[in-house]
């Protein structure tokens, strides 16, 4: 059994969740199968066993010709089109729902920016809803939403429920997972080290990235209010800027590194750090005394799966996190941390005053951390996984021609000028070439109509980049 696995990251020292995702399962699956993992970018992390290579047109083919079962995620599918064409049985990983990240794109864009990339998006994640014999979630709030729109583009349909109703034969938990191995020793890395950070400072860490629908100005207000009852508190923001360049930048880490300074607070108490580096982000966050992560109420957060929080938990570090998201329930729940309302400086001062004051206390969340930690690695998470890898399979009860719809979508608005080609070519595959025509005649017809002809001479419509799709003429 020879498995694909195909990220739509740079792997590296410096990895964002996508990479470490895939990084991580490559290497958890290789004890159960031949593993390829490919990235568009040369790789440079070995992993004994594992294959490495790079993805591009050229090479996709032949690995697509060697696979017996293809993993895939995120933009994949829209930068290489033939994916949807694959003979072999496709996993897509579902863990990033991107619709929902879209609703929060900056908002520096005009509305008809941010409704073209979410369209883009949602034509794609169509086309892998469309596409996946088996799909992978991160929690089961993702498993829910997932089954929604599946069964929204009949996915759900009689031909899946005669083989047995249950969700996992269709969508599999696999969340973010930890490491097997405990955190590796070394000198301190921060405290007594780094220019700001004195050996006993009162160490709160932000550990992941400043997204737009993340909230890090309520913690930089938060610690505005706790230096002044212990004024050795230091904050360290890891994150400001992605190390993919591809990646567009974001404002939340401008809105914070301002606030800090009308606060007095930049480059003093707070600070923001770049990336850190994959292999060394276990002996940054063991020498932390607390990590935070907040983010803002809205359907991302309440769907999301914060993979950096599972990395504090490796280190045994506790958190404190704002409520909404399914792993902020179960660290609470389990008394690895606490939670607070979004948007609340004053509650979460509190909060952090309690925990840094009481020694006694984060020590209790630390036991109680490393009794949980083994049910979270990826040996664990990505058993699904290989129950599907032991047994592949094509789902039959997808449609043959269904993909099209989606991938007509997903063409049309990336690529305005192949709109009218896409539809019919469409409409050939779905109703016969003699139907075609009769719709094409009544679009065309009524289109030359004196009524249409005025409304087409009076004032213009602000186009979708790249043309309004409005003018093409509509064959479905």
């Amino acid at each position: 059994m020879h498995t694909l696995l195909l990220c739509p990251d740079r792997i590296g020292p410096l990895m964002a969740g996508p990479a470490i995702r895939y990084h991580e399962m490559a290497r958890a699956l290789v004890a159960h199968g031949s593993i390829t993992l490919a990235s568009p970018f040369p790789n440079p992390l070995e992993i004994p066993g594992v294959e490495r290579a790079v993805l591009d047109d050229l090479t996709l083919p032949r690995l697509l010709q060697r696979a017996d079962l293809v993993v895939v995620q995120g933009l994949l599918f829209e930068r290489h089109p033939t994916l949807a064409g694959a003979k072999v049985p496709v996993v897509v990983d579902l863990f990033d729902p991107m619709i929902l990240e879209a609703l929060h794109l900056p908002d520096g864009r005009s509305m008809t920016g941010r409704l073209y990339s979410y369209e883009r998006l949602l034509a794609l994640t169509l086309l892998q809803l469309h596409r996946g014999d088996y799909f992978l979630a991160a929690n089961s709030r993702q498993r829910d939403f997932y089954l929604g729109m599946l069964a929204a583009v009949n996915r759900l349909n009689p031909a899946w429920a005669e083989k047995g109703v249950r969700p996992d034969r269709l969508v599999g938990l696999v969340p973010h997972g930890l490491p097997d191995g405990p955190v590796a020793e070394g000198p301190p890395v921060l405290k007594g080290v780094h220019p700001g950070v004195p050996s006993d400072a009162a160490l709160i860490v932000w550990p992941g990235g400043l997204w737009d629908w993340t909230d890090p100005v309520t913690l930089v207000e938060a610690v505005d209010l706790v230096r002044r009852e212990m004024p050795r508190t230091r904050l360290l923001l890891w994150g400001s800027r992605h190390p993919n360049p591809e990646v567009p930048a974001m404002e939340a880490p401008l809105r914070a590194r301002r606030r800090a300074g009308e606060l007095g607070l930049l480059d003093t108490v707070v600070f923001f750090e770049e990336w850190v580096p994959y292999e060394e982000r276990g002996r940054w966050l063991k020498e932390s005394d607390v990590a935070v992560s907040l983010s803002l109420p809205s359907l991302e957060t309440r769907f999301a799966h914060r993979a950096r929080l599972l990395d504090c938990l490796w280190a045994g570090v506790p958190v404190v996190t704002s409520r909404g998201d399914p792993l902020a329930a179960t660290i609470t729940r389990n008394g690895m941390g606490a939670s607070v309302k979004p948007g609340r400086p004053d509650e979460l001062a509190r909060i952090l005053l309690g925990l840094l004051g009481r020694p006694d206390a984060l020590r209790t969340m630390r036991d109680r951390i490393s009794r949980f930690r083994p049910r979270l690695t990826w040996q664990r998470c990505v058993k699904p996984l290989v129950r599907f890898m032991a047994t592949p399979r094509v789902d039959e009860a997808k449609r043959s021609l269904d993909f099209l719809g989606p991938l007509a979508l997903l063409l049309a608005v990336d690529r305005p000028f192949l709109r009218p080609v896409v539809r019919a070519g469409v409409s050939l595959s779905r109703h016969g070439l003699w139907a075609t025509l009769k719709k094409a005649s009544r679009v065309t017809a009524k289109a030359l109509t004196p009524s249409n002809r005025q409304r087409e001479a009076g004032p213009s419509v602000p186009s979708c980049p790249g043309g309004d799709a409005r003018k093409d003429v509509e064959i479905s």
